[in-house]
């Protein structure tokens, strides 16, 4: 057993070194080449870093912290996971940069986060009630929970299998299943330990640190051959082929546009933005000119095309997509 145990403390040790590494390169890369990207990797090692930690000292405390019951020890658990989803999500979300999942994500996110505060708010408020009373409703939240993040992601998967990005695929099936289990594995401890099972709530928990672990190396290996090698002009052959093709598609549609509605180089560039979801303050900070003049050219954009919104423009370039 103390054998199993050093084991693990290893483990555990080595995964906050990964992970603090792992932040410690998107902060070099993203000095280097300021991205969205490298930013929602940062966030999220940070926070899966967070997760290590507080799993780890649940672990050594035989999951019972500052005197509090043990079931709400593994709640807070389960709502610090469900966060940590939340940022996995977005930056699935970042990494295929397609502007009309943004809705599936914040729909995703919204639900997580309401989740996390409901539930830890009722476990400290009404522990009782709600691990007693509302325990088989808890249980279709942590199934609807489960379920909203598994099948995002297969979205987010399917959308990098259309685009060819492989590296992105292999890390976001490996992290979603790995990140599923964590969470399942602190659900089922939280559960046991509700109907007194006893022992059984253990064996779960236990393990998690050695998924947390391959998490850990998964991202850390993405971030080398993505993020970084990106920032510093290493990217592979394969990653700037699909980068290229997708670009020149893109740029495509907006000269067709451009041929269509007679739009100047301004206007056309101005329709790339507005399909990113750009707001026009970052329009305006990206092209280094006033928010009034992007008004302007927004207004005669409309006028151009005939449309009175945002969302008429993306649907007039998705038009053009198909």
């Amino acid at each position: 057993m103390e054998t199993i145990k050093s084991i693990m403390l290893f483990l555990y040790m080595l995964s906050i070194f990964i992970g603090i590494a792992g932040f410690a390169i998107t902060i070099v890369a993203d000095r280097r080449k300021k991205d969205i990207l490298n930013r929602s990797i940062k966030i999220f090692v940070a926070g899966l870093v967070v997760t290590i930690i507080y799993d780890f000292i649940l672990f050594y405390s035989n999951y019972v912290l500052f005197n509090m019951p043990r079931a709400f020890s593994i709640r807070l658990g389960c709502c610090i996971i469900s966060l940590l989803a939340c940022l996995w999500i977005n930056l699935q979300y970042r990494m295929i940069a397609e502007p009309k999942l943004k809705f599936m994500r914040d729909t995703v996110i919204v639900y997580s986060l309401c989740y996390a505060a409901i539930w830890l708010m009722l476990a400290i408020i009404f522990p009782h009630v709600a691990f007693n009373i509302l325990r088989w409703f808890l249980l279709a939240t942590d199934i609807a929970f489960i379920l909203i993040v598994a099948l995002s992601s297969v979205v987010f998967m399917s959308k990098a299998l259309e685009n060819e990005l492989k590296a992105a695929i292999n890390y976001q099936l490996l992290v979603t299943t790995l990140i599923i289990w964590n969470y399942i594995a602190f659900a089922w401890g939280e559960t046991a330990n509700n109907l007194n099972i006893g022992l059984a709530a253990h064996v779960p928990l236990d393990t998690t640190i050695a998924f947390w672990f391959i998490v850990n190396a998964a991202t850390i290996i993405f971030i080398l051959k993505e993020p970084f090698a990106t920032a510093f002009g290493q990217q592979n052959t394969e990653s700037i082929e699909a980068e290229n093709n997708v670009a020149s598609a893109r740029e495509l549609i907006f000269d067709q546009l451009q041929d269509v509605y007679s739009l100047t180089d301004r206007e056309k560039e101005l329709c790339h933005y507005i399909y990113d979801g750009k707001s026009n303050a970052e329009i305006a900070d990206s092209l280094f000119i006033a928010e009034s003049t992007v008004k302007t050219h927004i207004y005669n954009l409309y006028k151009k095309t005939g449309v009175k919104s945002r969302m008429e423009i993306i649907r007039i370039v998705r038009e053009h997509q198909s």
